[in-house]
């Protein structure tokens, strides 16, 4: 026996060690089983009409693809917030494979190598081979893991441009919209508008079509029968609005801009400064350089031998053109060129003595960080005005002038002169005074124009020749106002109109009533406005609606005419198509608009109507731009609130089996027992 154990000792060692190696490690090996399956092999949710369950090990494997959703950086993905949330993205996906769009892993491979390419577009070197190592680093995933989560985030992507892309309508409903928008209703129009002061009215010129005059002939002999006659100005008068109607204006609209609010009311204060300029006038500069100027008759005869026809100077048969001729015409040429010189210097002097001070500040980008004394430092105009004026023989001074008060860029444009003065400084375009001001870096407006409020701006040119340099003293940055006094005046015209607008609104029933018996003139004459004849008045106009162009009719007198010219149409949608207009009882295409919008009422009577016909839909049907129109307006579907988690998890009945927070507690627990998206451990997966 002991022979027997010495022959085969090596053996008989080798056998036991290893038993004792795998009695040793067994416990751990089982004990990481069940840690596995703790982790992976739970329900994290239900999904489907029969509820079919997701593992726990699924919801691992999302919690991978998320991670690889980070590296690609997929905007509409990201825009709606799926690549956050394990199930958003899983309803996503699920929502893709449904739709046939997520293909194998083939088309992640494919998206893989775009990536790559765009990448060493980009300039970084980043082959596929070390993209996909990254991602499948990331991820803790295997290579077809990685191709399998790109192939779903291609198919997402196809599903949004699909849906949003799709046409949602029957070649039936296409042509009832183009019916619709193309049906062409002329019209007589009487616009009444609330805004129009009757202080300020002035009779106007009347257009008006034969019909309408032998109206208007039969309403002057009956009008006092059958209509009542006020004073002119008093059916547009109102009373003064109190202040308590004046406050509740003010506070209905202190948030808003001007023009952008109700009826356009908006009380907010835009940005504003106050400012100083000193004007060069170019007749006085002129007058200095006529006076001063000492021009020797030889060197203008020398000026006119060197090239004679730059005076309009030719010769004829009788010899070369005489001197004695043009010496007029050459000493008026001289003049201008020593004036153009002389302005040019005045502007280079004037640059130069603003921007002198300036030398040796510190600057942050194209701004200068002045120092606390810089209203001592910088050029004093008054002072400049008066050194100009002696270095040029001029006889007085440039005006010095300021804005009196912090202004907005309406009112800047509005002053005599300086609001037209230019400046090519800034590119191609000339730019404004008020542009330049409301450039400036207190505004904090995003501009490449290097204003600042304490510095005098380059020299700027009003069309006449008049040089102008400012320089911002006090800026106040839009905001609302603080009280209704600082807008009083703007608030106290808007209720005026406002109750004004209400007034005649209010008579509408009496206007309908009247246009009907008298016609259309007497309502003109009577609110001192005039009848325009508009004819085709479609809610878009066929001729560019083939181009994707809606471009609804205007009606002259309106701000913003499409409410009214909608309205017009849709009336006239329902006129019988087969007997002509005139024959139709004037009841019937009589009608009368309130437009608070615009703050005005129309009285409109219908002239003539012209459907599409099968022409123009032919026309139409052969394009593409009728089709872009109705998918931007009649059949627009919101994708982010179609594919919102709620909708996705409403569509597929989607139910989480634990709270939100246990998904993290998941991941946790994961990660502590070394396990990866799909249960392996590390070490198998590395």
């Amino acid at each position: 026996m002991l022979k027997f154990l010495r022959l085969y000792q090596g053996w008989i060692l080798a056998v036991f060690g290893t038993f004792l190696v795998i009695t040793f490690l067994l416990p751990q090996a089982i004990q990481g089983l069940f840690q596995s399956y703790a982790v992976t092999g739970g329900d994290w949710a239900t999904v489907g009409s029969n509820d079919s369950t997701i593992s726990n090990g699924e919801f691992m494997e999302i919690q991978g693809e998320l991670r690889i959703l980070e590296m690609v950086g997929n905007p509409i993905i990201s825009g709606l917030g799926a690549d956050k949330d394990p199930a958003y993205w899983y309803l996503l996906t699920r929502e893709a494979d449904q739709a046939g769009l997520i293909g194998g892993a083939g088309q992640g491979q494919d998206m893989l190598t775009n990536m790559s390419q765009q990448l060493i577009t980009s300039g970084r070197q980043v082959s596929e081979t070390s993209l996909l190592r990254q991602m499948m680093g990331t991820a803790g995933f295997t290579d077809r893991q990685v191709f399998r989560t790109l192939a779903k985030v291609q198919g997402v992507s196809e599903l949004a441009r699909q849906f949003q892309t799709a046409a949602r309508y029957s070649d039936e409903r296409l042509r009832q919209a183009a019916a619709e928008m193309t049906l062409a209703a002329s019209a007589d129009i009487v616009v009444i508008d609330a805004t129009k002061d009757p202080e300020d009215a002035t009779p106007e010129a009347t257009e008006t079509t034969e019909a309408e005059a032998t109206e208007t002939e039969v309403a002057t002999t009956e009008e006092t029968e059958g209509a009542e006659t006020e004073d002119e100005t008093s059916l547009l008068a109102v009373e003064t609005p109190t202040e308590e109607t004046i406050v509740a204006q003010f506070e209905a609209h202190r948030s808003s801009k001007a023009g952008e609010g109700t009826s356009g009311f908006g009380y907010m204060l835009p940005d504003r400064a106050a400012f100083e300029w000193i004007r060069v006038d170019k007749d006085d500069v002129k007058a200095a350089v006529d006076a001063n100027a000492q021009l020797d008759p030889i060197d203008l005869r020398k000026r006119f031998i060197n090239d004679p026809t730059e005076f309009g100077a030719l010769g004829s048969s009788d010899g070369p053109a005489k001197f004695s001729d043009y010496e007029s015409v050459v000493r008026d040429r001289v003049l201008r060129d020593l004036l153009d010189t002389r302005m040019a210097e005045i502007e280079k002097f004037l640059a130069d003595q603003t921007q002198l001070p300036r030398r040796g500040l510190n600057r942050t980008g194209t701004a200068y960080d002045l120092p606390d004394d810089w209203s001592e430092r910088r050029a004093d105009f008054s002072e400049l005005a008066s050194a100009l004026a002696e270095e040029f023989k001029l006889d007085t001074p440039p005006a010095v002038s300021d804005s009196d008060g912090v202004v907005g860029a309406d009112e800047i444009n509005q002053l005599d002169g300086i609001g037209t003065a230019r400046s090519t400084k800034f590119g191609r375009q000339p730019t404004q005074v008020s542009t330049y001001i409301m450039a400036l870096r207190e505004f904090g407006n995003e501009s490449s124009i290097p204003a600042q409020e304490g510095l005098a701006s380059p020299v700027f040119k009003d069309p006449t020749g008049n040089l102008y340099i400012f320089r911002v003293t006090e800026t106040d940055p839009a905001r609302e106002a603080d009280s209704v006094d600082e807008v009083r005046d703007q608030v106290l015209t808007d209720a005026t109109n406002l109750s004004r607008f209400n007034m005649i609104e209010g008579r509408a029933s009496e206007l309908e009533s009247n246009a009907i018996d008298y016609g259309l003139q007497p309502i003109a004459d009577q609110y001192d406005s005039q009848i325009r004849f508009t004819p085709n008045l479609t809610e878009a106009d066929a001729r560019l609606l083939a181009f994707g162009i809606k471009n609804p009719t205007r009606i002259p007198g309106l701000r913003n005419s499409e409410n009214v010219v909608d309205t017009i149409v849709e009336r006239a949608s329902g006129l019988d198509y087969t007997v002509p207009t005139a024959d139709i009882p004037v009841d019937e295409r009589t009608l009368v608009i309130p437009d608070e919008e615009n703050l005005a009422v129309a009285v409109v009577q219908i002239t003539s109507v012209k459907p599409l016909t099968n022409e123009s839909w032919r026309e139409l049907a052969a394009s593409s731009g009728i089709i872009r129109v109705l998918a931007s307006e009649e059949t627009a579907i919101d994708f982010t609130e179609t594919f919102s988690l709620d909708a996705l998890m409403a569509r597929h009945n989607f139910k989480s089996l634990r709270p939100s927070d246990d998904d993290d507690t998941l991941i946790e627990e994961a990660e502590e027992e070394g396990l990866d998206a799909t249960g392996e451990d590390e070490e198998a997966t590395g």
